[in-house]
């Protein structure tokens, strides 16, 4: 019964959080769209503040767009029992 609870809560926050993927070439996603580009090296810290060819991409934007994923993360940790140390 466990696991099915947690699937339909999963799913749910999937739903509340819709995350999408816009610009494949700049790998740019959005959640609840707004626009959170991924790091462009693997060495980067962080994503860009800024990409050339999208100018919805700011340093507000990726802010909040870390916020969400932030609580996307911490709803899923209480869902799936898992206690998050940061």
């Amino acid at each position: 019964m466990l696991p099915l609870i947690r699937s339909n809560l999963i799913s749910i926050v999937s739903f509340i959080y819709p995350i999408d993927l816009v610009s494949p070439p700049d790998l740019l996603f959005t959640i609840l769209d707004v626009p959170l580009p991924i790091p462009v090296a693997a060495t980067d810290p962080a994503p860009p503040l800024s990409l050339p060819g999208h100018k919805e991409v700011t340093e507000d934007s990726v802010a909040t767009a870390l916020g969400y994923a932030a609580q996307v993360i911490q709803l899923l940790a209480a869902y799936m029992g898992h206690r998050l140390v940061y």
